[in-house]
């Protein structure tokens, strides 16, 4: 378990669902290659298959991005707010990592920090696949109209 030291109500009544799926979106036009899949009502597949998502981006701050301008994030804290804010609003996550490990963002109480924190259950994974893919689960609110800064729909949608 990695212990990212970000208290479950970071940004409460700020980022929720809706901000947090704008991340992932953004995130993914980034990478170039990728594929957004509306898999059914509460189910959504973010896959960038040439990417890789090593241990050490989970560290806030820390991103492939910071020194490339055509990339639109590039502060290491997006897809980690974003994990927070859709575990608050329900949701489940699961990410494969293309790095042989599948990571699990849950809220637990930090024995360090004396606070729920966001922390990562890191497990191998027995089908390793080339590229990263995040699964979204229990996605309770409609992503119909999403505010991206690209134009962009989500398949099915």
């Amino acid at each position: 378990m990695i212990d990212l030291a970000i208290n479950k109500t970071y940004l409460a009544g700020k980022w929720g669902t809706r901000q947090a799926v704008r991340e992932l979106v953004q995130n993914c036009i980034d990478e170039g290659e990728y594929a957004i899949e509306k898999i059914d009502d509460s189910t959504y597949s973010f896959i960038t298959p040439g990417s890789v998502l090593t241990i050490d981006k989970l560290a806030l701050g820390t991103t492939s991005k910071s020194n490339d301008k055509s990339k639109v994030g590039k502060y290491g804290e997006g897809m980690k707010v974003g994990f927070v804010a859709l575990l608050r609003d329900g949701c489940k996550i699961k990410i494969k990592t293309g790095a042989g490990e599948i990571w699990t963002p849950v809220f637990q109480w930090s024995t360090q920090f004396l606070c729920t924190t966001l922390q990562i259950e890191v497990e191998h994974d027995p089908e390793p696949q080339t590229g990263v893919e995040i699964l979204l689960t229990n996605v309770k609110e409609s992503l119909n109209g999403i505010a991206i800064p690209l134009d962009f729909a989500i398949d099915g949608e």
